[in-house]
């Protein structure tokens, strides 16, 4: 239900009829399909139904062995603190390709920082200062690696802030945030899969969590007022 309700917004604005659904959850797809739980899914599978009407669109829900679900099983198994990095050779890679030196490297940590001046999620040791999203960039050239979930965040405080940043996300296809990243007015740089290109941090391996699976890339965002033309034929 909250997945929908998320997405009604773009749901109602884009005119969608129709939504289909894939689960590798194979209880939740019965529920939904016969639109009967047991006693304690009752009220939620209520819920998805009152929220179908009220968006008036159709839905077919079809189950999705988690063995293919290697997208949606990394997201929810991600670390929400980020708790990995590009390895320091691909990153001094990337700026000599790109022949740019970003100046501060954010939503990273003492222990995983890429640059000398950072911004932690978390209160630690050297941070230049935390919580980055309520800080602002426009002065620098950041280096940005979010947790995935902040990534809609990240992009529209670029858009708002109006300035040039170097993100690294996954090659996801079809998600809210991946559109924006790969289009006309970003330069993007493909850099390798996951396991090849990222450093998983130790809670990361003790919780057993999931690096983000398939294809990392860099996207060189520049929405400095004027500055689009010149992004497309810098490289």
């Amino acid at each position: 239900t909250q997945g929908l309700r998320s997405f009604a917004k773009t749901l109602k604005n884009s005119r969608v009829q129709s939504l289909a659904i894939r689960s590798d959850n194979s209880t939740a797809v019965f529920d939904i399909k016969k639109w009967r739980a047991s006693t304690s899914l009752i009220k939620e599978t209520k819920q998805v139904h009152q929220t179908i009407e009220k968006l008036g669109i159709q839905i077919l829900i079809t189950h999705l062995p988690g063995v293919r679900n290697e997208i949606a099983d990394a997201l929810s198994r991600l670390s929400r603190a980020g708790d990995y990095k590009l390895k320091e050779k691909i990153f001094r890679q990337i700026c000599l390709q790109m022949n740019l030196n970003p100046t501060i490297d954010l939503f990273s940590h003492h222990f995983n920082n890429l640059l000398p001046r950072f911004m932690s999620t978390i209160r630690g040791h050297g941070e230049t200062a935390i919580d980055a999203l309520n800080k602002t960039w426009k002065k620098e050239l950041p280096w940005i690696h979010p947790p995935i979930l902040l990534l809609p965040a990240v992009l529209k405080k670029i858009r708002e802030e109006q300035f040039e940043a170097m993100i690294i996300a996954p090659l996801w296809p079809g998600q809210i945030w991946y559109t924006e990243l790969v289009n006309e007015n970003a330069q993007s740089l493909m850099l390798g899969w996951s396991n090849e290109i990222l450093e998983p941090g130790t809670s990361l391996i003790k919780k057993n969590l999931k690096l983000p699976q398939g294809k990392i890339y860099c996207s060189l965002m520049d929405r400095r007022p004027g500055k689009e033309e010149d992004l497309r034929e810098r490289f």
